[in-house]
Formats: structure tokens, C-alpha cells, sequence
């Protein structure tokens, strides 16, 4: 593993479908652990889809249930991981 903050290429973060293992939804992966569970996740064989904030990732309202709903019905991930958080 690096050091490195940048995100994955654009082709890596959004793969079409599903990885060997199945797919995997990190809310909040702009912070350093969503970095890292990232990296662990891909490694093991996820598709993994990021939200966040802001910075390159998708964009949903987490405060606004019916908006986080549609988008996991959409995604229908095998793995869930809330790390979103207020940041001051």
C-alpha cells in the first residue's frame, strides 16, 4: 500500500458491474480510513463505489433517506460501510 491520497483512476473507482467478490458501498471513503478500506476492499475482490462530500466520488444526500435508499437499491452492494461523518 502507498501513502499516496489520490483517488483510483476514474475507470477503477466506477468498474462496470460487480468484482469477483461482489460489490462493496463506502460512505464517507474521502477521509483516510475510507482510503484505506478502499485499497482492502479492491484487493480482495470488490467493485467498489464511493461517496463523499466532495473531491471526485459520487454524490448523494445522506441526510435525505429516501435519496441513500434509491441509491443502494440501485447499486444492490454485497457490503455496506458507513464512514461519513461532520467534519469541522
Amino acid at each position: 500500500m502507498t501513502n499516496e491520497r489520490e483517488p483510483l483512476p476514474e475507470a477503477d473507482r466506477h468498474a462496470p458491474g460487480e468484482g469477483a467478490a461482489g460489490k462493496a458501498v463506502i460512505l464517507g471513503i474521502g477521509g483516510q480510513d475510507g482510503f484505506y478500506l478502499e485499497r482492502l476492499l479492491r484487493a480482495r475482490g470488490y467493485a467498489v463505489l464511493g461517496v463523499a462530500r466532495s473531491g471526485p466520488w459520487r454524490r448523494v444526500e445522506l441526510g435525505d433517506f429516501e435519496a441513500v435508499a434509491a441509491f443502494i437499491q440501485a447499486e444492490r452492494p454485497a457490503l455496506i460501510f458507513h464512514l461519513a461523518a461532520a467534519s469541522t
